[in-house]
């Protein structure tokens, strides 16, 4: 998919949850039309666990399941691995981490809309309320999500005064040596 698919109006966005993970599906209109019409809705044909009642695998509508043929471009939310694997962040919840994610997903907004400060740092305007319906969580629970990820050196919040959303510097995660070494070899950090 092209950068002119997303100008002229030919990409479906939406939200899923998928196993208890919120799921951004970015799909191509022709490509969802297309499995529309060739698909039928209902359980597959064949059961491979060779129990007829599964009702979990037979519930499940055929176009759900991944096909070795089928290609499908999803988007996701990523996580640099830093999170995870630097000493630096252990203690830091999977509540903040997605959190994390979601704000650095966005940052291709700022970019678009040329939103940066005097120093060219790029930042969100990114309301708890929008935050708190993304993460279908309260405001409290945003706000110690916010926290953390300051504690932990993920972002910058400069309030800009009352009743006005503040900016957010994403930060960049910190590396640590073994993953510096493997950075030229790694995907993502």
């Amino acid at each position: 998919m092209n950068r002119s698919n997303l100008r002229d109006g030919r990409v479906k966005n939406r939200f899923y949850l998928e196993n208890d993970l919120l799921i951004y599906n970015f799909m191509n209109n022709r490509e969802i039309n297309r499995k529309n019409i060739s698909k039928k809705p209902g359980p597959p044909s064949s059961n491979p666990t060779g129990s007829s009642n599964n009702k979990e695998y037979n519930s499940i509508t055929s176009n759900r399941f991944y096909t070795e043929k089928e290609e499908v471009i999803l988007r996701f939310y990523q996580t640099p691995k830093a999170l995870f694997k630097n000493p630096k962040y252990k203690g830091l919840s999977l509540g903040p981490k997605l959190m994390y994610s979601i704000l650095r997903d966005r940052l291709d907004m700022p970019i678009k809309n040329n939103w940066k400060d005097e120093k060219g740092y790029i930042y969100l305007i990114f309301s708890i309320e929008e935050l708190a319906n993304l993460l279908e969580i309260d405001r409290k629970a945003i706000m110690r999500y916010k926290k953390s990820l300051i504690d932990y050196s993920l972002i910058i919040d400069k309030r800009l005064g009352q009743g006005r959303s503040n900016r957010i510097y994403v930060l960049k995660p910190e590396l640590w040596d073994s993953q510096k070494s493997q950075n030229s070899t790694s995907r993502s950090p």
